[in-house]
């Protein structure tokens, strides 16, 4: 079904994409370039606005709704993304740290928070890591002109 469904878009598409030089050919004896382009892109937003907002409430109307984000482990399997796995993650890591190092819970929610709002459709467990650990150094130190960590932000 969905392979006929691809069929017929394409074949649509081709169709519009043909017929468009035909068009154009006769729109610019009548008419100059820049009036037939206003008048071109006019049309295509009187088309494509109400088709974006009939496709956007199909969505809504079906129960389609954003595909979760999938994580990619180490060992290959993909799950699906949880937050609270990086939040108990980070904190347990917390613990380990000297008690001014630590970061507070508002400031671990917004790491997890940054992650999930990239709307990755996949990602790997490791850039998961890198991207927390980007955040825990912009949270937690300061860079001096040279690269090197300096010292402890203080708020």
């Amino acid at each position: 079904m969905k392979q006929m469904k691809n069929n017929v878009m394409l074949l649509l598409t081709a169709l519009i994409w043909g017929y468009a030089f035909v068009a154009q050919s006769v729109g610019m004896d009548y008419v100059g370039p820049f009036t037939f382009n206003c008048v071109r892109c006019i049309l295509g937003s009187i088309i494509l606005i109400p088709v974006i907002f009939l496709m956007d409430g199909l969505k809504k109307r079906s129960g389609m709704e954003e595909e979760a984000m999938k994580v990619i482990k180490r060992d290959g399997s993909t799950v699906d993304f949880d937050k609270s796995k990086i939040v108990r993650a980070i904190s347990r890591a917390n613990e380990s740290v000297d008690f001014e190092d630590r970061v507070d819970d508002a400031q671990i929610n917004a790491i997890v928070d940054d992650i999930a709002s990239r709307h990755r459709r996949r990602v790997l467990v490791e850039d998961i890591q890198d991207m927390v650990e980007e955040k825990l150094m912009e949270i937690t130190y300061t860079v001096t002109p040279t690269g090197a960590a300096g010292s402890k932000k203080t708020a």
